[in-house]
């Protein structure tokens, strides 16, 4: 104990050869060995050894003695540098723990819920209970893994609970008004507003706002819909930190990236990705579902593979989104290397099947890497009007993530951006994309299916036009369970004069509207 406080004092003190030292010598201590193996990766990442930073965490998931806790600190690690099928692993074997520590449980429940594995979280949650675990927060989270996996009333019953917990928890009125299309009978608009009075001073008060937005959209009273929903926007933008001149920069640097030169396919074998990107809430998620239903296709649903691999290709630390140094230290990156990491790290998913998909929309900025990387790889492009396009991503709470979407001109210049980067990718790669248009998907389903299997070298099987829909993490999980629903075409008409700001923007970047 006394060796491993004074690493630590080496470390605090940005000594970090003398605090390596120390760390390396504990690592053949069964007490603190994982422990100093998970701190050598931490000063092995503020060095800039991204790969040395990894492999020590493997080391001490490799090396995991079977003690609740340590093993909950071991995976939350293995998820920060994207090692997920060993996240998977270790969180399993806490699962089988005889008595995991509850909390520790419930925060990898929440983690589980965020790369797609819906039913580790349940596990999870019945590990946290078992422990004597009881809060709002958890049945926050139990509904939410309902509610991916499509089991909705049960997903009703555990956020009616979380809230009769905690009527000012945001959380659980949000998710509850996106489980079904309210109507004028039976809507929440009563408890979401005395909700709103008392929440009126916090900084979570938007999320009640976009709550009540969907349930008067549901209803048809647009002009109350939108009230709440500019009051939304218009908190949530003083409360996130959006750089507009960072992501001009970010996207001019992407588009100064030049055609590399391809992988040849044989030198991947085994199961290949279907990779739909496209902007969020324009119709990725319906088509996952489609294709999910063949027997050669497993849906892995929004994976954080391909930048987490890129980074370790460049050595370039940092979290699951792209970002402005990332594109730099990637202009020279090793692209067999890239594109057989990226397998490694991903393919597991698939199981006995051919194809898996990797749904995360804003994959449409890693093309440039991601086509010559993987050869054998098939990209489809979903694209929506651009006025419903933009209006999809204002009318979403989107959590972390997507921080352009909350001001009319931020989110009509980020369509701009993406539709100007698609192009580019389209003339580098001719014939790697397949662009597929949500209102001709919605118009003639089983047409544009047959011409997406094709493209991905996949046969035509009737049960693909069904109703089955397994698990899908994302806001679109209740929607695309009631099939396709032609009432979502062109909904932005409802709001056409407030959302004019946006419309002349658009028009303004030589956009149709």
């Amino acid at each position: 104990m006394k060796n491993w406080l004074r690493a630590e004092q080496l470390l605090a003190s940005g000594d970090m050869d003398a605090a390596e030292r120390m760390y390396l010598a504990l690592s053949t201590d069964s007490t603190v060995s994982v422990a100093a193996r998970l701190r050598l990766s931490l000063l092995e990442e503020r060095r800039g050894n991204y790969r040395k930073a990894v492999e020590y965490v493997l080391a001490a998931s490799a090396s995991c003695d079977g003690d609740g806790e340590v093993l909950a600190i071991t995976a939350k690690r293995l998820l920060v540098v994207g090692e997920i099928q060993e996240f998977k692993a270790c969180a399993e074997e806490i699962v089988r723990h005889a008595n995991p520590p509850a909390m520790e449980c419930a925060d990898l429940a929440k983690l589980a819920l965020d790369v797609f594995m819906p039913d580790l979280a349940d596990k999870l949650i019945v590990k946290a209970k078992e422990g004597g675990l009881r809060s709002p927060g958890l049945d926050y989270l139990n509904g939410m893994a309902a509610f991916y996996e499509g089991n909705l009333q049960r997903a009703q019953f555990e956020l009616e609970r979380a809230i009769s917990g905690d009527a000012l928890f945001p959380h659980p009125h949000l998710l509850l008004s996106k489980i079904k299309r309210q109507n004028p009978t039976e809507n929440h608009i009563r408890r979401l507003l005395k909700t709103s009075e008392l929440m009126r001073s916090s900084i979570d008060s938007s999320i009640i706002d976009f709550a009540l937005f969907k349930e008067y959209d549901d209803i048809g009273l647009y002009k109350d819909a939108w009230e709440f929903l500019e009051r939304g926007l218009a908190k949530r933008k003083m409360n996130i930190n959006f750089d507009p001149g960072g992501e001009k920069k970010k996207f001019e640097a992407l588009r100064s990236i030049g055609r590399k030169r391809e992988v040849e396919a044989g030198l991947h074998d085994g199961p290949q990705p279907i990779f739909i990107v496209g902007l969020p809430r324009t119709g990725t998620t319906l088509l996952e579902s489609f294709l999910a239903r063949h027997k050669d296709v497993v849906a892995a649903g929004e994976l954080h593979d391909a930048v987490m691999q890129l980074r370790w290709c460049c050595e370039a630390a940092g979290g699951i989104q792209l970002d402005y140094n990332l594109i730099r230290m990637a202009e020279g990156v090793d692209i067999a290397l890239y594109g057989k990491r990226y397998l490694e790290r991903s393919s597991w998913r698939a199981g006995t099947a051919k194809r898996y998909t990797d749904k995360l929309p804003a994959n449409y900025m890693m093309l440039g890497w991601l086509i010559p990387a993987l050869p054998n790889a098939r990209f489809i492009n979903m694209r929506r009007s651009p006025v419903d396009a933009c209006f999809s991503n204002l009318k979403e709470f989107f959590a972390g993530f997507y921080p352009y979407s909350y001001d009319q001109i931020d989110v009509a210049d980020h369509f701009a951006n993406y539709r100007e980067l698609m192009l580019l990718w389209h003339t580098l790669y001719p014939n790697r994309i397949l662009d597929v248009d949500y209102e001709e998907f919605v118009e003639r389903p089983e047409a544009e299916m047959r011409r997406v299997l094709d493209f991905c070298g996949l046969d035509w099987q009737q049960q693909i036009m069904g109703n089955a829909v397994g698990t899908a993490a994302t806001p679109s999980s209740a929607q695309i369970r009631d099939g396709i629903q032609s009432h979502f075409v062109a909904r932005s008409r409802h709001y056409e004069e407030k959302l004019a700001p946006m419309i002349r923007r658009l028009r303004m970047h030589g956009i149709d509207c």
